[in-house]
């Protein structure tokens, strides 16, 4: 890899975080050969190993406001001292090469002396593009700065029994990480951080294998672990979709729209397309939030409360996992996603891949950026394209199935009116099989018996109704009313009222909707008395709302963690 290839001016062009988390990115591929190689100095590499870690995690986290994050990041580091002592060793280096001048690139000696002024050289940028405001300051003796990616060749180049196909590998892997660097730059005055895993894979086609490792175990999870957690994570179709309707309702979305194409045949044209208009992901987002499993991200906003801009929504997602359920819908997810004033980030993925590749860290996972193709016009939102389904063609009941729980999501009793879920069969068969399907609100109807009450300070205040409708027309409807004090027995034995506090508990409002479930009944009170039945039989039951949204999956067959189904 020659200079031409990555030059001075080329690394002035990136941003302070594009540079500090690319320096430090070759930093820590130097870092293993010299730990090698190093015998006399550990001490040494204690102190290059942090300053890689500390710029890592500082390039990581951008201009945000963090007085407090950066006091958490620097309570095991004293920055002065971290950067006195790599000016030291930095010294030390440079003297420790010219001592070696002129040697045999055979010559242990010199082979040392390579890496570890390449080590400390690549380091000490990276902790000065963290945390200086003019990282051009740092350089050579005479003044230039050394780049990352020429630390990197030219210790790759000191090391022993290296072949060329491993060389090969590390200079691809190099310039893959600095075009990347170039991609996600946006201006020298650019707030946004630049984590580690926006690079993606350490070594995408593998680690050489003369390449030293790092003495530090790291577990190696494998990439099948991916699929596995969809398959355990997900249950069924149903609870898929419903994961991906969650995203678009955190996602400040007023609309989802789950096109089921082709539904009832196999091959290529069968596709389950999920879209929604909320605020979209940037590329940053893309690499440091979707890709990340685990994100703890919706987790510190509901504990911290932190509300959405714009519906003022809680954010119902909180274990970072509910991505994979494109895994469970189909073995190819292409993503298309735009946040305001950026372009569209399109991420492809094979799920077939995971099962063949042994480690995580070696799956390929295609992103790119491109001007907007999808989302025209200023507007955001992600469209997630499922194909090759895993389960192929979906049959009518499935179809019912995942209508039913994608239209639960909203309460209906107090449905937030700005977001609505809709599911939409299209193909070049006309499928009916949505016609004539219950909704929770046409149930509500055929109820014939209501009971609402209020409790407030101490007070019950409740109304109860019979509605004959339908074919009950010679029966007259009652309602019966009341306020009464809410009274239980004392430890002495006497009645006494029962009040509420108002700041703890606030007013409860309690509906009953009652079915008589006789099949004669149902036919004298609803139009539909088999499909009313059918409704009843998967929908009855307790369900949890929160801001009008369901907390699914409670009040599914299996889940009553709230033990209301436990009869004594």
């Amino acid at each position: 890899m020659s200079q031409s290839q990555i030059q001075q001016k080329d690394l002035h062009s990136l941003g302070r975080w594009p540079l500090a988390a690319f320096a430090a990115r070759c930093a820590r591929r130097i870092l293993p050969l010299y730990r090698k190689l190093n015998v006399r100095s550990p001490e040494h590499l204690v102190t290059i190993a942090r300053a890689i870690d500390l710029a890592e995690r500082r390039a990581a986290l951008g201009d945000a406001e963090i007085e407090k994050v950066m006091t958490d990041l620097l309570s095991n580091y004293e920055l002065d001292a971290l950067v006195e002592t790599l000016g030291i060793i930095q010294n030390a280096a440079q003297n420790t090469k010219a001592d070696a001048a002129g040697g045999s690139p055979d010559d242990p000696f010199w082979i040392e002396s390579n890496a570890y002024t390449c080590a400390v050289q690549a380091a000490q940028m990276a902790i000065c593009a963290s945390f200086n405001d003019d990282f051009r300051e740092l350089g050579t003796p005479d003044g230039e700065i050394l780049s990352p990616a020429i630390c990197a060749e030219q210790a790759y180049q000191a090391a022993v029994n290296v072949s060329d196909k491993a060389r090969e590998k590390l200079i691809e892997a190099i310039l893959l990480d600095f075009n990347i660097a170039k991609s996600i730059n946006k201006a020298k005055t650019d707030k946004s951080g630049v984590a580690p895993e926006v690079f993606g894979a350490f070594w995408p086609k593998g680690k050489p294998t003369d390449w030293p490792d790092s003495e530090t175990p790291k577990f190696k999870p494998r990439a099948r672990l991916m699929t596995l957690l969809g398959d355990q994570l997900i249950r069924d179709s149903g609870i898929a979709v419903f994961e991906l309707v969650k995203n678009a309702y955190d996602a400040d979305a007023t609309f989802c729209k789950i096109f089921l194409k082709n539904i009832d045949q196999k091959g290529d044209s069968t596709e389950i397309v999920v879209q929604d208009d909320g605020c979209g992901m940037d590329l940053n987002t893309v690499m440091n939030v979707w890709l990340e499993p685990g994100t703890d991200m919706r987790k510190q906003q509901r504990e911290a409360l932190k509300r959405t801009p714009r519906f003022n929504r809680l954010p119902l997602g909180e274990k970072g996992v509910g991505r994979f359920a494109v895994h469970k819908l189909g073995r190819k997810t292409e993503m298309v996603t735009r946040k305001a004033d950026c372009e569209e980030v399109v991420v492809t993925i094979d799920w077939n891949i995971f099962t063949n590749t042994t480690y995580l860290s070696d799956v390929p996972i295609n992103v790119i950026t491109r001007p907007p193709e999808v989302f025209l016009d200023g507007k955001t939102g992600t469209l997630i394209r499922i194909t090759d389904l895993t389960e192929s063609p979906w049959t009518r009941g499935l179809v019912r199935s995942l209508y039913r729980a994608v239209t639960s999501i909203c309460s209906p009793f107090q449905r937030p009116e700005e977001f609505l879920p809709e599911v939409i069969l299209e193909g070049s068969n006309k499928l009916d099989w949505l016609k004539g399907l219950l909704v929770v609100t046409d149930a509500i109807e055929s109820a014939p018996f209501c009971f609402k009450a209020k409790i407030q300070n101490g007070i019950l205040d409740y109304k109860y109704e019979f509605k004959p409708g339908h074919k009950l027309t010679r029966v007259e409807p009652r309602i019966s009313s009341n306020k009464m004090p809410i009274m239980a027995l004392s430890d002495s034995g006497e009645n006494e009222g029962v009040a509420l506090d108002p700041t703890t508990i606030g007013t409860v409002e309690i509906e009953f909707y009652i079915f008589d479930r006789s099949s004669q009944i149902l036919k004298l009170t609803a139009s539909d008395p088999k499909g009313l039945k059918d409704f009843l039989d998967q929908n009855g039951g307790v369900r949890v709302y929160r801001d009008g949204i369901r907390v699914f999956d409670y009040g599914e067959p299996g889940n009553d963690w709230l033990n209301l189904g436990v009869e004594g």
